[in-house]
């Protein structure tokens, strides 16, 4: 599941596991940059995805994207720039020097920025050609604002951005959901009832599971080769290496007041007054 150099390898995650794909770990560790790299270096039209209209909006700007990094590490080849279509949708454009070496953008779009905020504002988008969502950071820091039935806009997301395409004979759009440990009680987790399924896998150690009858797989990195490395830098000499922050950043380690701490007890005594997604 790791490369030479201890990050991600997509090639390995994309080919083993599900339509719809989990993945939360440390900081760091190549989430987004391998998504990003590996839809490039495959030529698949892709949606990036954040949760909200202004974290978008800050992305659009070249220095801030996603692809910058990819740039910087791999150089022009993999260079690629924004264009606004319309309030709510940013099309992605491989990209060119010209004569004063600006990039430039070449060619068809190659993929879409969208907000999950503002996503159900879209109207007539047609992402048909679109074989791969990177849904990025979908689990919110706890000073960000909840969305509103943030569950059900991601699943009429995907319902808006696959078209029925599996009834005219096409395979589903591939979606990876990547994001740091947060929250282990977020709203997709909810949505999906996997918190249960997670609290078991951390409980077991198990890093990959396969759920085939959902079309639907889950990853929980705990400690990777680049979090071993990066937990003898500066920052995490300073937050200490039991702070939650460096359990989080380093190891997948959800945050502690979401975790649900369970036993079990005879019912015959309680009466159920409260349920909270499968809980």
């Amino acid at each position: 599941m790791f490369d030479n150099n201890g990050y991600l390898d997509f090639d390995y995650i994309y080919n083993h596991t599900l339509t719809y794909t989990f993945i939360t770990g440390g900081r760091g560790i190549g989430k987004t940059f391998g998504a990003l790299k590996y839809v490039l270096d495959h030529n698949i039209k892709f949606i990036f995805m954040r949760r909200t209209q202004t974290q978008v909006d800050m992305i659009k700007n070249d220095d801030m994207n996603p692809f910058k990094a990819l740039i910087d590490v791999l150089g022009d080849d993999y260079a690629v720039v924004t264009k606004r279509l319309n309030k709510n949708i940013t099309s992605c454009y491989r990209a060119r020097r010209d004569a004063d070496g600006i990039l430039q953008p070449a060619g068809k779009p190659i993929g879409y920025l969208l907000a999950l905020s503002t996503v159900a504002n879209i109207r007539g988008f047609d992402a048909s050609d679109v074989d791969c969502m990177i849904y990025d950071e979908f689990i919110g820091e706890a000073h960000e604002h909840p969305i509103k039935e943030e569950g059900q806009r991601f699943l009429n997301c995907i319902e808006t951005c696959s078209r029925n395409r599996e009834l005219k004979g096409r395979p589903p759009m591939k979606v990876l959901m990547l994001s740091n440990s947060n929250m282990l009680a977020n709203p997709l987790f909810i949505e999906l009832k996997l918190v249960t399924e997670c609290e078991h896998m951390l409980n077991k150690g198990q890093t990959l599971k396969n759920l085939p009858q959902r079309d639907l797989s889950i990853i929980l990195l705990n400690t990777t080769p680049i979090s071993v490395k990066k937990a003898q830098t500066s920052l995490y000499r300073l937050a200490g290496r039991d702070s939650s922050f460096s359990r989080m950043a380093l190891d997948n380690e959800f945050t502690k007041e979401e975790m649900l701490d369970i036993k079990s007890l005879s019912l015959k005594e309680y009466k159920p007054v409260l349920s909270v997604g499968e809980k």
